[in-house]
């Protein structure tokens, strides 16, 4: 499986409690790796990191969770597991796009996109949702064109526009899906006033091979109006939060030596960018 995209999820320290639950609603799923820090959860074709930062951000539906269920029975299933604690966004009911569909916020203030459609595709993948909304509003083909651009590989897949006399201005996204660093990712503008925006509640996550690929990743995102951010991270242009991690970092935070580890968070703590030589041999002293 190509783990090159990772969705950050950050937790009021529960990310075991908010993991464990996860495996549990979806009778799928397995913990690839969980220290102090974070949790790593591979769930329907995704890995969700799960991140003990504490009350300090906290998910929003800017970025939700799109899962196509295999039968009305898996959603119903899911639909009563997922909302207790929770709350509805739109109720569970026939739509245009699908003969069931719900948007709930679970518990922990994740949001998730649950359909059933006799004819839909993508069936049990979990795919992150971007809506584009208020200043973003209109933004999300541009947004799309930006992440694309991030490699060769990466790529539109299906793109449908706004006409007239619909819900949104013409020509603004109603349902984009890209292929982004080997995962897909749906894009939409969303008309009207909302009360949350992009946030680093949840994140996208990039593993970098090297210094060279790291230093192009992040130069690609400022160069278009992204900010800097510390320990790795940044916001591009629209405030969405990515995480820019060489899989040197990854390796070493995993290795089970807590005399390492925290001499490697003490070195990545003052930087913005992350600096491969520079973290491994403060590390390894």
């Amino acid at each position: 499986m190509n783990n090159k995209l990772k969705v950050g999820i950050w937790s009021d320290n529960k990310a075991k409690e908010t993991a464990d639950f996860y495996i549990k609603s979806f009778d799928s799923g397995s913990i690839v790796s969980e220290n102090n820090m974070a949790v790593e959860l591979d769930l329907g074709g995704m890995v969700l990191l799960f991140i003990n930062g504490g009350p300090m951000f906290q998910p929003n539906p800017s970025i939700s969770f799109s899962y196509a269920c295999s039968s009305l029975l898996e959603l119903e299933k899911l639909y009563q597991l997922l909302i207790v604690g929770g709350k509805i966004m739109m109720p569970k009911d026939k739509y245009a796009w699908a003969e069931t569909y719900a948007f709930i916020e679970d518990k922990y203030g994740v949001s998730w996109q649950l359909s059933f459609d006799p004819n839909q595709e993508n069936t049990g993948k979990i795919i992150p949702s971007l809506i584009f909304v208020n200043e973003n509003n209109g933004k999300a083909e541009q947004a799309g064109a930006l992440y694309v651009g991030l490699s060769e590989e990466n790529k539109v897949l299906h793109m449908v526009k706004y006409g007239k006399d619909e819900n949104n201005t013409e020509g603004h996204v109603m349902y984009s899906l890209v292929h982004v660093f080997g995962k897909e990712l749906i894009m939409m503008d969303g008309a009207g006033s909302h009360n949350f925006a992009f946030s680093e509640g949840v994140s996208l996550l990039v593993v970098t091979e090297d210094q060279e690929e790291t230093d192009a990743l992040w130069e690609a995102f400022l160069a278009d109006g992204g900010k800097e951010q510390q320990c790795g991270w940044l916001k591009d242009a629209y405030g969405v939060s990515w995480q820019i991690v060489p899989k040197q970092f990854l390796e070493l935070a995993g290795c089970g030596d807590k005399e390492v580890v925290s001499k490697l968070m003490q070195a990545v703590y003052p930087m913005k960018k992350l600096i491969i030589n520079e973290f491994v041999e403060a590390a390894k002293r």
